[in-house]
């Protein structure tokens, strides 16, 4: 099965082009590589709906401060 990194990424941005929006993720399997989240885009996987890491050796891994920091409140 081929990965969705472009379609998903796609509609990331028109949401986010659009004034922000949620994504809705069905049940099932989407294979992706790394998504590009946006400013006002929610993400929300229904029960049943996995995103998978095509190649999980390809994904940047952050430096340790970055991963370490306190995020602020939502």
């Amino acid at each position: 099965e081929e990965a969705q990194t472009g379609a998903i990424n796609a509609a990331l941005r028109a949401l986010s082009e659009a004034g922000g929006g949620t994504l809705v993720f069905g049940p099932g399997l989407y294979r992706t590589g790394t998504v590009e989240l946006r400013s006002g885009v929610t993400l929300y996987l229904h029960d049943g709906a996995v995103l998978q890491a095509v190649d999980p050796a390809g994904f940047p891994v952050e430096p340790e401060e970055r991963i370490n920091q306190a995020l602020p409140p939502s």
